[in-house]
């Protein structure tokens, strides 16, 4: 996921929002080019661990640090989920998350969303099957 329009940056900010997931084969990983490395729901997760190198190499003329994307409203990550689930195949969620360490502040389909260096999935949000 990137970023259509940055609108603040040098930021430092914490809270609560929401994070479109992918879920498959008993793991839950990143809406689009994130690692399919398996999440720890309830645990500070710093986005290093979780970034995909081929990713960086492919947008390396970004204009903002790397973070988790975290869209501040439910509606809003419904949106993009609606929009990018046209495109793409499988198992998507929206889960609440908080975050930390967020450092910029942008558009994405014309909703806000904050790109924040740690994130926490909020437990109790998944049925097991």
């Amino acid at each position: 996921m990137c970023l259509d329009e940055v609108t603040k940056t040098n930021l430092d900010e914490s809270g609560v929002g929401w994070k479109v997931f992918r879920r498959g084969g008993g793991k839950l990983v990143g809406e689009s080019f994130d690692k399919a490395t398996k999440r720890l729901i309830n645990r500070w997760l710093n986005e290093q661990s979780f970034r995909d190198r081929e990713l960086e190499l492919f947008l390396g003329g970004i204009s903002y640090p790397y973070g988790f994307h975290v869209f501040k409203t439910l509606k809003s990550a419904k949106k993009w989920l609606n929009l990018y689930d046209k495109k793409v195949r499988g198992y998507f969620k929206c889960l609440k998350v908080k975050y930390r360490k967020g450092h910029t502040l942008g558009n994405q389909v014309g909703s806000d969303v904050i790109v924040a260096k740690e994130m926490l999935i909020l437990p109790n949000q998944l049925k097991e099957k």
